[in-house]
């Protein structure tokens, strides 16, 4: 583990850490949005629909290329299909568009306590792979793992439709652990890729021992690809007591 990332785990409660802004291709579209909808056009701009808490239904334009315009929709007919390639988590709904895109909708809650987001994707070919291992040395536990997408690493930053570039966080959290010991999931930290070849290692504190571990991470912007956002769990490597 890094000097830098052990200060910050020491001079705060793990479960209490403020969280990054996430920097992603995949678009973050509306807060606690319900029943969306999800629908192509033929030159590749997506429209997105879906209700809002007051009971409004709602939808926001998502070009090909450029920034998103709220309250836009598609040109002409929708050309999408239902897909069921990938198995995407986040409650997916997954589409294929005649241009050999898969456009996505997933609704997760990337920072606990907060709303659920309702997130865009664009991409071709397989979505980001995340692995994430446990190896326990006899004293402490351990997480490695790492995050590849179309063939290459995902470390440093993700630049938004609007230019800017954010950092890349990966979400690691535990269960079963002290901040959640009835066995719901706790954040542990929001662990910044910086290695070169997409690779991370984090050693576990003993306040944050848990069962399990999970990695979550809101996909990386790669040109036209807006990855969609993955997860991965793993059993803690630890002896039963």
């Amino acid at each position: 583990m890094s000097r830098s990332l052990w200060i910050v785990l020491m001079a705060a409660p793990a479960f209490a850490l403020l969280m990054p802004s996430l920097a992603a291709g995949s678009i973050l579209i509306a807060e606690n949005g319900r029943k969306p909808t999800l629908k192509v056009a033929r030159n590749g701009a997506a429209e997105v629909g879906w209700t809002n808490a007051k009971g409004a239904r709602q939808r926001m334009l998502v070009p090909f290329k450029g920034r998103v315009l709220p309250g836009g929709e598609i040109q002409g007919k929708n050309v999408a299909k239902r897909n069921s390639r990938w198995a995407l988590p986040f409650k997916p709904i997954l589409r294929k568009a005649p241009n050999g895109f898969f456009y996505a909708l997933q609704t997760w809650r990337p920072r606990p306590g907060k709303p659920a987001e309702l997130r865009f994707s664009r991409w071709k070919g397989a979505p980001p792979r995340l692995t994430l291992n446990t190896e326990f040395n006899g004293v402490k536990e351990s997480l490695t793992g790492g995050v590849v997408f179309r063939k290459k690493p995902v470390f440093g930053t993700s630049p938004t439709t609007a230019g800017l570039k954010l950092k890349i966080f990966l979400l690691l959290d535990c269960r079963a652990c002290p901040p959640k010991p009835s066995g719901g999931w706790a954040r542990m930290v929001g662990l910044q890729l910086k290695s070169s070849d997409g690779m991370f290692s984090l050693n576990v504190r003993p306040m944050l021992e848990g069962s399990d571990y999970r990695a979550q991470l809101a996909g990386p912007n790669r040109g036209r690809h807006l990855a969609p956002d993955v997860k991965t769990m793993a059993t803690s490597a630890r002896p039963p007591a």
